[in-house]
């Protein structure tokens, strides 16, 4: 048994040194068969990364966040298609401006005093339609129509009949927006009352009643009508201005909206001149177009534009 163990040692003993053998002569062959590269140049940088200092990255990032942001506001300002100012009212509309008159938190009352901004601004306004509108010993009859519904054509025309009426003439305010009327509530009146409406459709009792303020007397649209539009286009209504006419100095139409209804064209053929009111930052360049289009068969009798919600720059100063 021990011979025959010792046959076993030698014989794993020779497998050891034939294996041992082998690989050596592999490792020989590998490194015979490998390339050799050598660094013939080291580098001469050091090994720290290499960039701009941060100060500088930071002064270029401000100012690639100022120049994007200048580029942002400019291109808004290019597609923004609202109205701003008087002069950007004139550029559009290619009609001068008359005036141009402040927002007013409320209604003006008979013993209240108007901010003195405001007051000035609706003097100017009277000012300048006077010498538009050139009437002769007739009364003058002047429709006032908002470019688009909200554009603040009743305030205008409420302030310009009691600025009027302050100044001695007699004025008569007809709220000719049987759509939307506004004016009765304005000045304190019900809603419900016979007014133009009622008249319009042959009722030969509606008059005009007197307001608090003096000289001004008021015309409401009365009862909304299922067809104002049918009821606008009566001879009733070219036939009453015609009678009161001989009783005002100064009749003043409040109308609907010019640029979405036919009504502001068919009051303006009955009147001497119209006036479009268009509101700051909330009227567009495409209704001021619109409006003028649809009013071009009456095209002559406009005298201008009003601007309502003016900014500080274009309010008249003393």
């Amino acid at each position: 048994r021990l011979a025959m163990l010792d046959q076993e040692l030698a014989s794993r003993a020779e497998v050891v040194r034939h294996l041992t053998a082998r690989a050596a002569e592999q490792e020989v062959t590998a490194n015979l068969q490998a390339l050799q590269i050598s660094l013939a140049d080291p580098p001469l940088a050091s090994d720290r990364p290499v960039g701009l200092p941060r100060a500088v990255q930071a002064l270029m990032a401000a100012g690639g966040a100022l120049v994007a942001g200048l580029l942002a506001a400019l291109l808004a300002d290019l597609l923004d298609r609202r109205v701003r100012g008087a002069a950007g009212l004139r550029r559009v509309s290619g009609r001068p401006v008359l005036g141009a008159l402040p927002l007013l938190a409320h209604a003006p009352t008979p013993d209240g005093d108007l901010p003195p901004a405001f007051a000035e601004a609706v003097r100017h306004l009277r000012a300048a339609l006077g010498f538009a509108l050139k009437g002769g010993g007739a009364a003058r009859v002047l429709v006032v129509a908002p470019v688009s519904t909200g554009d603040g054509a009743s305030t205008a025309a409420l302030m310009l009949a009691t600025a009027t009426a302050a100044a001695g003439e007699r004025v008569l305010l007809v709220d000719a927006n049987l759509r939307q009327p506004a004016l009765a509530g304005l000045l304190g009146f019900a809603a419900e009352q016979p007014g133009l409406s009622s008249l319009l459709a042959g009722d030969p009792g509606v008059a005009p009643v007197q307001t608090r303020f003096m000289n001004l007397d008021l015309l409401a649209a009365g009862i909304i009508p299922p067809n104002p539009a049918e009821l606008l286009h009566s001879h009733c209504l070219a036939e009453w201005l015609g009678q009161v006419r001989t009783d005002y100095d100064l009749i003043i139409l409040d109308a609907p909206a010019a640029g979405e209804l036919a009504d502001a064209l068919v009051l303006a053929t009955c009147a001497d001149g119209l006036l479009l009111a268009a509101r700051h930052l909330r009227t567009t360049t495409t209704t001021v177009d619109r409006a003028l289009e649809s009013l071009a068969p009456v095209a002559a009798k406009l005298v201008g534009m009003v601007l309502v919600g003016s900014p500080p720059e274009d309010q008249p100063t003393r």
